[in-house]
């Protein structure tokens, strides 16, 4: 009798401790599914970033805002001496037939040095592109801070540290691509009646090939290159573009280093 009793009191025990042990082998596997979800969703999210935020394009901005913006304000003031005024409005004397063909032959030669440092910076790509690789980038983001960071808090496990999450949610909330301006005033698509930097070469060739008098109502306007491009926008937009590509890598990078997720993710 004393046997058959000790045989119904083990069997809750046992079932008890095999309940437990399921519920273990339950949680951790919910865990692994989790830990998996989470360094699979991190790493498409730091691919992605690593693409927008790429050194060539750093670097193209860079030389957006040092060498092109230097070459294009010397071929401006070189066309406003050619005009003899800072002002399109004021009437000075037309410049001489000489001095006309002396610049048609330089307009050719300013265009090919604007190339050239133009050339430096073809990572700067098509907005489309940018607009693309930026949407992905959101994308990934919001599977991460959606979804992935309420579950990793549901479970008691560890999210972006603090202040690193905080600068790439202030980073990552904006719909809109972060260096659109910068693209309006560069791509040929900008949108500004003279036109946008990238489509200045090939309108210093074209000029060369006009008469004094088209030279003079093509150049010499408000609205021309020459006096109406706002070089120094061009510059302090190119370099703000350059500094949110640089900290939104260096903030990505920040949150990989430490003991923590998402850390162990990426050893």
């Amino acid at each position: 009798m004393t046997s058959l009793s000790g045989f119904f009191i083990g069997v809750p025990v046992a079932l008890v401790l095999l309940s437990t042990l399921q519920a273990e082998g339950e949680e951790k596997s919910e865990l692994d599914k989790l830990n998996g979800l989470s360094d699979a969703a991190w790493k498409e999210f730091c691919d992605r970033v690593d693409v927008f935020c790429s050194a060539d394009r750093i670097s193209a901005h860079r030389v957006a805002h040092d060498e092109i913006t230097k070459r294009w304000s010397e071929i401006a003031h070189g066309i406003r001496n050619y005009f003899g005024t800072n002002d399109p409005a004021e009437d000075v004397s037309i410049p001489s037939d000489d001095e006309y063909a002396a610049f048609v032959v330089q307009l050719p030669k300013w265009a090919d040095d604007l190339d050239s440092a133009l050339r430096k910076a073809l990572r700067l790509r098509s907005k489309l592109t940018l607009e693309v690789e930026w949407a992905g980038i959101r994308q990934s983001w919001n599977m991460l801070n959606s979804y992935i960071k309420v579950r990793r808090t549901e479970r008691k496990k560890n999210w972006i540290r603090d202040p690193i999450d905080s600068r790439l949610q202030r980073k990552l909330m904006q719909a809109e691509m972060p260096i659109a301006e910068f693209n309006a005033i560069h791509d040929t698509d900008g949108g500004f009646p003279f036109g946008a930097m990238g489509d200045f070469s090939g309108y210093l060739r074209r000029c060369a090939n006009m008469s004094k008098e088209e030279i003079q109502q093509s150049m010499k306007s408000a609205d021309a290159p020459a006096y109406g491009f706002p070089v120094e926008e061009y510059s302090s937009r190119a370099l703000a573009a350059a500094e949110y590509l640089r900290e939104l890598k260096s903030d990505v990078s920040d949150a990989t280093s430490g003991d923590d997720w998402p850390s162990a993710s990426t050893r």
